[in-house]
């Protein structure tokens, strides 16, 4: 992930983990569903993002990317260290959602695939409002 900056961040993931604990967390003790817990957590994955970003963002360089790497390490240790919370190295299970809840998903993601392949070549796609894709956010 480099963005406009250039700078290569590699502890994005760690977003993406705490989102995913979230989520498994509030499921499995509060019993929270996740379709409708995901949006709402994802506001506080973004405040824990936009705290460590201002963080991040102050470091240029290599420096930055030392500092993701050791943000995404503590995000790690944390993971596996708060096992009342996280179940340690296993991990937490969750049921296996309806197939009609899988069939969508499998859907969306496909779909969400071939748009960003589309968007990324530069190709139009064809719907009643012709877009050019290609001139959103790639050169």
């Amino acid at each position: 992930m480099g963005g406009y900056t250039g700078y290569k961040s590699l502890g994005h993931s760690a977003f993406y983990g705490l989102g995913a604990y979230l989520v498994a967390v509030t499921a499995a003790n509060l019993g929270w569903n996740p379709l409708i817990s995901a949006p709402i957590l994802a506001i506080i994955v973004f405040i824990v993002a936009m705290l460590l970003g201002w963080v991040m963002v102050r470091t240029s360089g290599a420096a930055f990317v030392i500092a993701t790497i050791a943000m995404l390490l503590i995000f790690r240790i944390l993971a596996l260290n708060l096992r009342n919370i996280t179940n340690g190295a296993p991990g937490l299970s969750q049921p296996l959602p309806p197939l009609v809840a899988r069939i969508l998903t499998n859907a969306l993601l496909l779909l969400h695939v071939g748009l960003d392949d589309h968007c990324y070549r530069g190709i139009s796609l064809h719907t009643p409002i012709p877009i050019w894709f290609g001139s959103i956010g790639h050169t």
